[in-house]
């Protein structure tokens, strides 16, 4: 089959085993594995999964369908065979658009860089403000008591004017 030609070019043996009697054993239960060493793209793995399904109606109805998810594995794309979630997906994006991906986290980490600059500048601004503010209170208060003092003695040098005046007349 289809299958099998796949799993022989792409593993390099026989999906079922290489005695006869295991091979028709495997082949009527559709019992096989992928080598472990072997790097075989998930997708390609579905596709022969798929060619190999022991269930006629669950393989490819056409070789459309086939070369469809052929293109699908070699352009990084998921296939229709993997059912495969959103993070897989995003996985085959990334790869795809890696260029793209690493040119937007870098964007990313540079615009939260600038925020945390920023906002540090902002809170190192706002307690000197405070600072600033305190301060002021404080020379105000000072400034205020000195006017009190001042208008103490000038009421006390009128005082003395007057008594002085008085004294004299």
């Amino acid at each position: 089959s289809l299958g099998c030609l796949l799993y022989s070019i792409t593993c390099g043996g026989s999906p079922f085993g290489e005695d006869m009697e295991t091979c028709l054993e495997k082949n009527e239960k559709g019992t096989f594995k992928f080598p472990k060493p072997k790097d075989i793209v998930h997708g390609l793995k579905a596709v022969i999964s798929t060619c190999l399904n022991i269930v006629p109606e669950e393989r490819y109805l056409t070789v459309e369908e086939l070369q469809r998810d052929v293109r699908h594995v070699l352009a990084d794309h998921v296939t229709s065979a993997e059912q495969a979630g959103v993070l897989r997906q995003l996985k085959l994006l990334i790869k795809r658009n890696r260029k793209v991906f690493v040119v937007s986290i870098i964007s990313f980490m540079a615009l939260i860089t600038i925020g945390f600059y920023f906002s540090l500048k902002l809170q190192l601004k706002r307690q000197e403000t405070e600072f600033q503010k305190g301060y002021a209170m404080e020379q105000k208060s000072l400034a205020d008591g000195n006017r009190s003092l001042y208008e103490n003695e000038l009421e006390w040098r009128d005082f003395t004017v007057q008594r002085f005046k008085g004294d004299l007349e």
